[in-house]
């Protein structure tokens, strides 16, 4: 092959060696998107690949080049335990699996003690709002918890009073989000799901108590005033729901 003397070869690199670290992400995601399937696995299977790629390497410490003869073997455990980490990592963000999750203290006798997440949303019966539950109080006891509540307050004098960070008291049903009745309806269940929130309740003025107290920082409930007063000006210039939501 005189004729290519002199010439010279440029080796082609794939561009996943160019940058290997990308392949990590395909395995995460797998993962993550695994766990929002609803399938459940329990935290043995991770360490499954993981014992067996300690002990694949752990065994071939004597003479470090004898890897690369496993490397798909252990290419693969690798990609294998991303994939379980990354879904158990989900599953730590879920909160409703967890003990400490209001759910698990709900009960017909059961008092729930939150705050004002977001600022409430006016619609045109009720009030729309997120609730952070902080504690549920059943009998004597007082169990510190965590969790969120999408919350439709009874339009009325008492609930337009309601502000960013406001502590209440509540004790009324608490339900799950419901599923979707259509398969081609958006799937708000899950949309809520990933802001961690799993369950709704309907309140009227009896079902809380404003306990005159606001856990919301300084600034945040400053910016939450401001902007109630940007939607109020808003609605007195703009009449029609239609141009309201539009502007």
């Amino acid at each position: 092959m005189r004729f290519f003397q002199g010439f010279k070869v440029e080796q082609i690199v794939s561009p996943w060696k160019r940058v290997p670290f990308t392949r990590l992400i395909v395995p995460f995601l797998l993962g993550i998107l695994i766990f929002f399937t609803g399938l459940r696995i329990s935290y043995f299977f991770l360490l499954i690949p993981l014992a067996i790629l300690v002990f694949c390497i752990s065994f071939e410490k004597a003479s470090i080049f004898k890897i690369f003869k496993y490397r798909k073997l252990i290419g693969f455990l690798i990609n294998i335990s991303i994939i379980f980490s990354s879904y158990f990592l989900a599953a730590i963000y879920v909160q409703i699996y967890k003990p400490y999750h209001f759910s698990n203290f709900l009960s017909d006798k059961a008092v729930i003690i939150c705050h004002i997440k977001e600022m409430p949303e006016e619609k045109e019966k009720n009030l729309k709002t997120v609730l952070t539950v902080d504690y549920i109080k059943s009998g004597n006891k007082l169990y510190n918890v965590k969790g969120k509540i999408l919350a439709y307050f009874k339009k009325s004098e008492k609930s337009k009073e309601l502000s960013y960070g406001d502590v209440i008291v509540l004790k009324a049903k608490v339900t799950e989000i419901p599923e979707r009745l259509n398969p081609a309806q958006f799937d708000y269940k899950r949309f809520l799901a990933y802001k961690r929130i799993y369950h709704q309740t309907f309140l009227k003025d009896y079902d809380w108590i404003y306990t005159k107290e606001n856990i919301a920082p300084a600034l945040l409930k400053k910016l939450s005033l401001l902007r109630e007063k940007i939607i109020a000006q808003i609605k007195m210039a703009v009449k029609t729901p239609d141009e309201q939501s539009i502007a």
